[in-house]
């Protein structure tokens, strides 16, 4: 009598292996699109901090003001976000962020 013994891991081991690596890498866009966006607002000429610039996150009811150096932090539920700045006596700007690792620079102009 012989015994033959199969290798591998099969259909049912392959599957299971595949779903493991997407939760795997989907755990991945979670902890990406939870990162803050942060960032700094000047003024385009003087490029001094602007203190009590609105930034908000479009779509959104989230929304902060500058601090006196002009600094911001945001948390968008997923990525790409688009902020919307505004101040009163510069044109407002619409910016869409893609990656938040590093700071934003924002140059309003009156």
């Amino acid at each position: 009598m012989t015994h033959s013994i199969k290798s591998g891991l099969g259909i049912s081991g392959i599957k299971i292996l595949f779903l493991n690596l997407l939760l795997w890498l989907g755990s991945f866009a979670g902890v990406y699109a939870q990162s803050a966006i942060q960032g700094k607002v000047v003024d385009e000429n003087k490029e001094e901090p602007l203190s009590g610039v609105t930034v908000a996150l479009k779509g959104t009811t989230t929304g902060v003001i500058t601090g006196t150096n002009g600094e911001f932090s945001l948390r968008p539920e997923e990525l790409p976000a688009t902020l919307l700045v505004s101040f009163v006596g510069y044109r407002s700007q619409e910016i869409v962020v893609y990656d938040t690792s590093d700071p934003l620079v924002i140059a309003l102009g009156e």
